[in-house]
């Protein structure tokens, strides 16, 4: 496949799935701390920690559950 533009210089992409590059519980707790102080909502860091290591619809729809949010999961996946 042949890329162009801002793409072209790319050789090779490193996909970090597991976090051992990259730590991302951190960018994702902000997150959900975002959503959910936008629904006049908080929790704890165990609540995080319980669903640690799930897929991000998995925990949009925990959270929607868990918080009675309004909006459908779709939503606060998009935020």
């Amino acid at each position: 496949m042949q890329l162009k533009g801002i793409f072209s210089n790319i050789e090779g992409v490193i996909f970090n799935m597991d976090g051992v590059l990259a730590d991302s519980e951190p960018i994702f707790i902000k997150a959900k701390n975002m959503i959910l102080r936008d629904e006049n909502e908080s929790c704890d860091l165990d609540y995080h920690i319980n669903i640690m290591g799930t897929t991000y619809y998995y925990t949009c729809s925990k959270m929607k559950d868990d918080f009675n949010l309004k909006y459908d999961v779709n939503y606060y996946m998009d935020k």
